[in-house]
């Protein structure tokens, strides 16, 4: 048995390194079609699924295992190797087609379930018995329904299934990225990113918690998952913060909505902005731009509520003993920001996210192995290479999972339906209308990646926005934000849930406070989605009021939810301290008075009132 066991080990770790080591040698050298390898990738990473997943320790639901493993390879090879006699026959399957699909399709829902959770997995089957038996569905969902041959057909031999463009995606951009974080995180840029912050933000109040939120957006757009931002970044800054003065559970909550918001900040937002540009059909550089500001509000809500927690507690910042020296660290670490200069200038020359991301990584590589200090060895290397392939398998089947609902929504013709159906359900209010946006988007987001989430967002939601005349760009950004935010909206917050397990606090806990630090993130896409001046879209002084507007607003917001305007608010003063935050969000001149007149008077009744700090014993260990 333990020879067994040290061999299923050592299949495991090749196919972890197999789809990064495919990925990179294939936008190399472009050696085949894409379409050829996409089968190749999914009969990887369901393989190492089912191995690293078991169903149970005993023998002889090993033997599922393998069989099912078996399976996956099978149909996988059978299209990679007879691909273009399948592409000759386009839809005319044989007996043998529909069989390997059938199998295919059966394994991919298995290690969906193993993989992704119950979520996506009940998704794929409601959307294959819609498929099925769409002629006794509601009239509004109704269709004359398909036989097991053609949407077999649709999701496994066609390109608008299973092998379409959420998996994809993946292969083009997504595993490239993870493939570079994967590399900096060997070479101790982390590590880097935190001195950075310390030397930064290390001497405001709650210092530690400033140092967590800048880390956290330094390195959460690149890494592409909130979760695993959490889980690389915690580790050091939560301890850290409870250490200082924050609770267990803010500490957890703050790292959890940090790591978050990397999602949706230039320059990469986890591989969404080029899928944005693609969808849209605009450059990159359009989506990064657009994207900024609101990136940027994200993150200065989350420092105020640290800010405004650190203040009315009082907790100071680091020790001007503790923190090291910006020169010092940029001396030591200069080599550090030459990968992101690379990819950020490879980009902006006008070549393709993936050879972007590609030229970033090979440098990253080499500084690796010319850093002194954290250098890369051949060994680290590989164990980089190992790490992005643990991440790529949970994206790759999720996408494939994706494949299926989009092929459905093709064949069908629902996504075109559902548009319509959520415009009726708003009664032709605009704000209703964002409202349902904004609830099934955290709905469909809850447990998904950032780019399998957008994907099915772009297909499902946007429609209904962009036809009845919102901005095509402010409305992908608009249901991005949701998509994403659904990993700190309960009851699956995903990205809580790791802070908490890190912090020891309870998990449901930590998940409702993180939820509470994000609400200004809940009110920014509907200042934008209205107000494109957000997105830098206008004049230039329309453009400056709006920003200028809406950042004070998420301010005085944040102040409110936090319970600190000058000193420490009651309920009623909160009331009406969050009232002339969303005044002042409207950017409209004659809310803004009211607002600037109410926070007036707020501001000399509190001069008016001794501040006493609210911190307790209590406080530091609720």
């Amino acid at each position: 048995m333990g020879a067994y066991l040290k061999t299923e080990k050592y299949i495991i770790s090749i196919l972890a390194m197999a789809v990064p080591l495919l990925v990179l040698f294939y936008q190399a050298t472009k050696f085949t079609s894409e379409s050829q390898l996409l089968p190749l990738v999914l009969l990887i990473v369901m393989a190492y699924a089912f191995l690293k997943n078991p169903l149970s320790k005993r023998t002889i639901t090993k033997l599922i295992d393998w069989v099912l493993v078996i399976i996956s390879i099978a149909t996988g090879l059978y299209l990679t190797i007879n691909f273009f006699d399948i592409v000759e026959r386009a839809s005319m399957p044989t007996s043998m087609d529909i069989i390997m699909g059938l199998l295919c399709l059966i394994t991919l829902i298995e290690a969906l379930r193993r993989t992704v959770g119950l979520g996506l997995t009940l998704i794929c089957v409601a959307f294959l018995v819609y498929a099925l038996f769409g002629l006794y569905f509601p009239d509004f969902l109704q269709h004359r329904g398909y036989s097991v041959e053609r949407i077999v057909n649709q999701l496994y031999l066609g390109t608008a299934g299973i092998y379409g463009l959420p998996l994809a995606t993946m292969f083009r951009y997504v595993v490239i990225f993870i493939i570079f974080g994967a590399v900096l995180e060997k070479t101790g840029v982390s590590n880097f990113m935190v001195d950075i912050s310390r030397t930064i933000a290390g001497r405001l109040p709650g210092g530690t918690g400033h140092i967590s939120v800048l880390s956290s957006a330094l390195m959460g757009s690149v890494s592409g998952s909130a979760v695993a931002n959490v889980m690389v970044g915690g580790n050091v800054t939560i301890p850290a913060m409870h250490k200082s003065g924050f609770s267990k559970r803010m500490a957890g909550a703050i790292e959890a909505v940090a790591s978050n918001g990397g999602q949706i900040l230039p320059p990469v937002m986890g591989a969404a902005a080029f899928l944005m540009a693609e969808n849209l059909q605009v450059s990159y550089l359009t989506v990064a731009a657009a994207a900024l500001i609101p990136g940027i509000l994200y993150f200065l809500a989350v420092s105020s509520t640290v800010h405004f927690y650190s203040v009315s507690n009082g907790i100071k910042g680091i020790p001007k003993e503790e923190i090291p020296s910006l020169f010092k660290t940029l001396k030591e670490g200069w080599i550090y920001p030459i990968p992101f200069i690379v990819l950020i200038g490879v980009l902006i020359m006008g070549y393709s996210p993936t050879y972007a991301g590609l030229m970033a990584t090979i440098v990253a590589v080499v500084c690796g192995f010319l850093n002194s200090k954290n250098r890369l060895t051949f060994s680290g290397f590989f164990e980089a290479i190992q790490d992005s392939g643990k991440g790529v398998v949970m994206l790759c089947i999720a996408s494939a999972g994706a494949g299926i609902v989009m092929g459905v929504l093709t064949l069908t013709g629902l996504g075109t339906r559902f548009s319509w159906i959520l415009v009726d359900l708003s009664g032709d209010s605009l704000i209703i209308l964002l409202i349902l946006a904004m609830l099934g988007s955290i709905i469909l987001g809850m447990g998904m990646p950032t780019t399998v989430v957008y994907i099915l967002l772009a297909a499902l939601i946007a429609p209904a926005l962009i036809d009845v005349g919102f901005n095509p760009l402010a409305t992908h950004l608009f249901i991005l934000y949701f998509g994403t935010i659904s990993m700190l909206t309960p009851p699956v917050a995903l990205a809580s849930y790791a802070a908490a397990a890190i912090s020891g606090d309870n998990p449901n806990s930590t998940s409702w406070k993180g939820f509470v630090i994000a609400l200004p993130a809940y009110i920014t896409p509907f200042c934008f989605i209205f107000n494109n001046e957000l997105l830098l879209e206008g004049n230039v002084l329309d453009i400056i009021l709006v920003v200028i507007c809406t950042a004070l607003g998420i301010l005085i917001f944040t102040s409110g939810i936090n319970g600190y305007f000058f000193g420490n608010l009651n309920i009623f003063e909160r009331i009406l301290i969050i009232v002339a935050s969303l005044l002042l969000m409207t950017s409209n001149l004659i809310f803004v008075g009211f607002s600037v007149v109410l926070l007036v008077l707020m501001y000399f009744k509190k001069q008016k009132t001794p501040f006493v700090p609210s911190y307790t014993k209590e406080t530091f260990e609720e």
